[in-house]
């Protein structure tokens, strides 16, 4: 069996059931799937009951009794995983059908990659690439996201490589990997949609938290040999404050009519230009960032090269 789901389930249920039913009809049945009941609402457990998991042809059950969080639960999974390969998700991701066997046809085509990115770039569709060394290319196509990777069940267990309990930390997460990963398969195909949550509920300054680890953490990382890795690994680090931090700031808390809202943007804001400052002073000389070598969109990267803690709403242009 070449893969198992760990999927985790808690209160979010908008998108519960259209994502459950996308494991269902899944054109090829051969996966392994590992539900953690991270202490759910009844209207979760309601829509998980009305589903008829023997039908499945691996199915394991693991209820928490209290509220652990992603981390936890993701780590529990992984425990108790049988598949050669493994892909954490919930209720906010639904599979295409032919998840499964596309990702079956990727993991017998490829010499056991450490892990497996879905890029759906659609520049160029059903390709197939790998990738042994972390460099400019292969930051093209990673995001500090694991619900668009599949890993090698063997490499996160011989590595330790487990989430920070009761921390989601996916960047970090994605850091441990790529520091000891020998082999990286990119596959440039839809095979997942994500619905996006109303409220992010988690920490927002979890994304400062990781920041100052990998900062505190330059010389723990085997790839940061090279001044090219350098500049990409700062690049990344400014890109989750200045654009993926804020646009959570702005998509949980803008309002017209919350009085509130300038305030707590401006002050994430501030915080962010504080941060920046202090702990990469040049950031702006980034050359990744002035010569645009990610071939980000021109609104993106002019975003970046002009933000000012002055510019309050700006980032509303990007959305």
């Amino acid at each position: 069996m070449n893969i198992s789901l760990i999927y985790h389930i808690n209160s979010n249920y908008e998108t519960l059931k259209q994502s459950l039913k996308s494991i269902f009809d899944q054109t090829c049945q051969d996966f392994e799937f590992v539900l953690i009941d991270d202490n759910s609402t009844e209207q979760v457990k309601n829509c998980v009951n009305s589903f008829s998991f023997n039908k499945l042809k691996k199915f394991t059950y693991v209820n928490s009794n209290q509220k652990l969080g992603h981390s936890f639960s993701f780590n529990v999974g992984l425990d108790n995983a049988k598949g050669k390969y493994v892909y954490y998700l919930g209720s906010n991701v639904t599979l295409e059908k032919d998840f499964i066997k596309k990702m079956n046809l990727v993991i017998e085509k490829s010499e056991s990659p450490d892990f497996i990115v879905l890029t759906n770039s659609g520049k160029e569709k059903n390709s197939i690439k790998t990738y042994k060394t972390v460099n400019k290319n292969l930051f093209k196509i990673l995001k500090p996201s694991i619900k668009d990777k599949v890993f090698k069940t063997s490499f996160l267990k011989k590595n330790k490589i487990y989430f920070e309990n009761f921390q989601y930390y996916p960047i970090l997460y994605l850091y441990k990997c790529l520091n000891v990963m020998e082999s990286v398969v990119c596959v440039d195909d839809h095979l997942v949609d994500f619905s996006p949550n109303r409220k992010y509920t988690y920490n927002l300054y979890d994304t400062f938290e990781q920041s100052d680890y990998l900062m505190a953490h330059k010389s723990d990382f085997n790839f940061l040999k090279t001044k090219e890795n350098k500049d990409l690994y700062e690049f990344m680090i400014i890109y989750s404050i200045i654009y993926t931090f804020l646009y959570k700031i702005d998509h949980t808390y803008w309002s017209k009519t919350n009085l509130h809202s300038p305030k707590i943007i401006g002050k994430a804001l501030h915080f962010s230009n504080k941060w920046l400052s202090t702990n990469i002073p040049n950031w702006r000389e980034n050359p990744i960032l002035v010569n645009n070598e990610l071939d980000l969109d021109s609104k993106t990267i002019d975003y970046l090269k002009n933000f000012r803690f002055k510019l309050l709403y700006v980032h509303r242009k990007i959305r």
